[in-house]
């Protein structure tokens, strides 16, 4: 009898286990373990993991406003200046992850004003401000960080961001210098890197921005650096084409179609050679987009994208291509049309 019991109990016990391994913890279990993240991220209110597990487990619930609430009550009742700073930084992430911005960045001046010693606060306020556009700030704010003497894992977050903050300003020496500063620390940082070449490309100098480039080029293995590049090569050709360099422009148009097979980035390029007056460079791009065009939809996007550029005459070359080498198509025969109207000789 006594056996038998003892073999229930172990059967009820290995039920449980594996109910626990496959079907996860009991909702008991999981409120005291948010329970326990709750008060390690009340002691040091940051991003990361445990935050993270909070507001993933209160979101999947819809029980957001409680988080508030929570965080709310914390505030109003703690002890001290401290607890009441890292009960406010705990609410702007809050609001921050929420994306109320406003509401944040009250909470992250009231623990920036409560804690003077933490960089923490102060940097959270610059990052929500940044994103609101109050630049002259956000500047003050990462100041305020960098005097409160964070430790070396903090520092290059807060000059990276004082970079990018300092590039939007157009203080672009200055952003340089902070972001040369920051690079001392991380040489091979692809973000650092990255706002660098931005920066430089912002105050024309284009040498040292090629530089960079060529930098994070040669950086192998990194799938971030990998798949950011190209966005860093668009966005450094908009920034020159707005200021009208446009053959720098093209340059970085064309060392993007050399690593990127969108034909977006090819149909960019053809604005910008048209836009310099490559009537040739510009043909020949056209041509070959024709040519590597799924569709006749396709392509009757590239030669209408020519005709608003005014390259009427590439495009009756191009249609009279397509007359001799391709079926007959509605959509083809109205572009004839319009080419028909539209050039004057």
């Amino acid at each position: 009898m006594l056996k038998l019991r003892c073999v229930r109990i172990f059967t009820l016990i290995l039920f449980a286990g594996i109910t626990v391994l496959f079907f996860g913890i009991t909702a008991a279990e999981e409120k005291r373990i948010i329970e326990r993240y709750l008060q390690i991220v009340l002691r040091s209110p940051k991003r990361g993991i445990a935050f993270d597990k909070v507001f993933n487990s209160y979101s999947e619930r819809n029980c957001i406003p409680l988080l508030l609430e929570y965080c709310s009550r914390q505030r109003d009742t703690a002890k001290t200046p401290l607890e009441t700073a890292n009960a406010e930084t705990l609410l702007g992430l809050v609001y921050e992850r929420v994306n109320e911005r406003e509401k944040a960045v009250e909470c992250f001046t009231r623990a920036a004003e409560l804690d003077e010693s933490s960089p923490t606060a102060p940097f959270y306020l610059a990052e929500n401000l940044l994103i609101l556009e109050k630049f002259n700030e956000a500047e003050q704010a990462l100041k305020t960080a960098l005097q409160r003497n964070p430790n070396r894992l903090e520092i290059p977050p807060i000059l990276r961001t004082l970079g990018t903050v300092l590039i939007k300003s157009k203080k672009y020496d200055a952003a340089i210098d902070v972001l040369q500063q920051t690079l001392k620390i991380g040489p091979n940082n692809r973000q650092t890197l990255e706002l660098l070449a931005e920066g430089y490309a912002s105050a024309k100098q284009f040498e040292e921005t090629s530089k960079i480039v060529l930098q994070l080029l040669d950086i192998k293995g990194d799938m971030e650096v990998q798949k950011n590049v190209p966005q860093l090569l668009e966005k450094l050709s908009k920034i020159t084409e707005e200021q009208n360099e446009l053959q720098t422009a093209i340059q970085y148009q064309e060392l993007l179609c050399s690593i990127s097979k969108s034909k977006q980035h090819r149909s960019r390029l053809l604005s910008l050679y048209v836009k310099n007056g490559n009537s040739e460079a510009a043909f020949q791009l056209f041509f070959n987009l024709i040519l590597s065009s799924g569709s006749v939809s396709e392509q009757t996007g590239y030669i209408v994208k020519m005709l608003l550029l005014g390259e009427f005459r590439a495009v009756e070359k191009v249609l009279d291509f397509l007359e001799i080498h391709q079926e007959p198509h509605w959509q083809i025969d109205f572009c004839r049309v319009l080419v028909e109207n539209s050039i004057s000789y």
